[in-house]
């Protein structure tokens, strides 16, 4: 568009483009979500781009944004005044929470590599609109680990459960923020990944609420996640410090690895197999595919109240799997099978996996059924040094050929 400046006002002038600037609620078109994704996929060259502004870390200190990645820079205005936006505009907040419009069709899949989706930009750029931590605030494992609590997010992505999923993360290094994100169907989950691609290394998912809003960690009015939170399919890195609760199937499910590493770290997850009765808070492996897997740690996390098993697994591969210091508390109780709170299921009986698993100084209570289950077939495993009390079967139960 061209103006030609004269005495007059001109209205109604698009005079500037930002690719990375999410300004508003709307499901697409310029300044949206959507179009941040589109605008990334197709943009490339993260490695030299030059992006101003903060973000917050960990500690919820801010901090500038990491070189070499292609962030969304949220800026929703709430109708005041801020550095970038005057006063008066309409504010694009309900109860101070940037709510997206749920999608009228799938989000397209992040492809780009080194893309961050990061919601605390909004908190950076507006203000903590949704102030307040959640979480259990109790520390877990036999160490008594101090487990963080999480901010409430000021970004909400509700997914109808018409969809398949909510956010599908296919770049390597890709990151996802301080979002709450949930809906979606059974057929796939919030937030998946490696879904298509060969493999997906280096994802984080950091600072989010999984399953619920963002104003609350309990299951939602709206778009109840059918499947799970995360749904990692090829896809390895970090799922830490998230609260991760009331999904429809699985927390946390993740099938098979790129080769890499995967860390859970700091998380609380709870509450479930809202749907699907037999849904575990972590549910690592497939008995249908073989491949070879990373180190996987899951360390210091909260896993309680999930209908099904707290954490159930079968790894096959090289790798070695550690389960340490968490606290995994009144699981099982959506059915009468997977009542237990840690479940080694049988290997793969086609695999040979070398495939080592350490369970060492975990809380393991109140579960349903029994506190530890080896399977018949279950190998290479080592418990030790784990509290294990009130639950309702033996403390450590290993299972015949029947």
């Amino acid at each position: 568009m061209s103006v030609t400046a004269n005495l007059k006002s001109s209205s109604g002038v698009d005079f500037g483009f930002n690719f990375d600037t999410i300004v508003n609620k709307n499901d697409s078109g310029q300044g949206s979500l959507r179009q941040f994704i589109l605008n990334s996929n197709a943009l490339h060259g993260e490695a030299s781009l030059a992006q101003s502004g903060n973000q917050l870390n960990l500690n919820a200190v801010s901090q500038a944004l990491p070189a070499g990645k292609e962030s969304s820079i949220f800026m929703a205005s709430d109708g005041l005044a801020h550095n970038g936006l005057r006063a008066g505009l309409v504010s694009q907040l309900t109860v101070g929470v940037l709510q997206i419009a749920p999608p009228i069709t799938l989000l397209p899949a992040v492809t780009d590599s080194n893309t961050s989706i990061d919601g605390t930009t909004q908190t950076i750029n507006i203000g903590d609109t949704n102030s307040g931590l959640l979480g259990a605030n109790v520390p877990v494992g036999v160490d008594l680990i101090a487990l963080p609590q999480v901010s409430k997010p000021e970004v909400e992505i509700s997914v109808p459960t018409t969809l398949a999923f909510g956010l599908d993360i296919e770049g390597s290094s890709d990151w996802v923020r301080g979002i709450a994100i949930h809906g979606a169907s059974a057929a796939g989950g919030a937030i998946i990944s490696g879904a298509s691609a060969a493999s997906v290394p280096g994802l984080l998912l950091e600072l989010n609420y999984i399953g619920t809003g963002a104003s609350a960690f309990a299951s939602p009015i709206t778009n109840v996640t059918q499947g799970s939170g995360v749904s990692l399919n090829k896809a390895d890195g970090s799922i830490q410090n998230n609260l991760i609760g009331f999904n429809g199937n699985n927390g946390i499910a993740w099938v098979t690895g790129s080769g890499g590493a995967i860390t859970i770290l700091h998380n609380e997850v709870r509450g479930n197999g809202a749907v699907t009765k037999t849904g575990d808070g972590i549910a690592l492996g497939d008995p249908a595919l073989v491949g070879t897997t990373g180190p996987i740690g899951v360390t210091e996390n909260l896993i309680a109240s999930n209908n099904g098993t707290g954490i159930q697994t079968e790894i096959v591969g090289t790798g070695v799997t550690t389960f340490t210091d968490n606290t995994i508390d009144s699981n099982g109780g959506g059915q009468a099978s997977e009542t237990a709170g840690i479940l080694y299921l049988a290997r793969n009986a086609t695999s040979v996996s070398t495939n080592k698993s350490l369970a060492t100084k975990n809380v393991v209570s109140n579960s349903k059924g029994s506190g530890i289950v080896l399977d018949y077939g279950a190998k290479l495993i080592t418990a030790s040094q784990n509290s294990i009390f009130k639950n309702t079967g033996v403390s450590i139960d290993f299972l015949d050929a029947t």
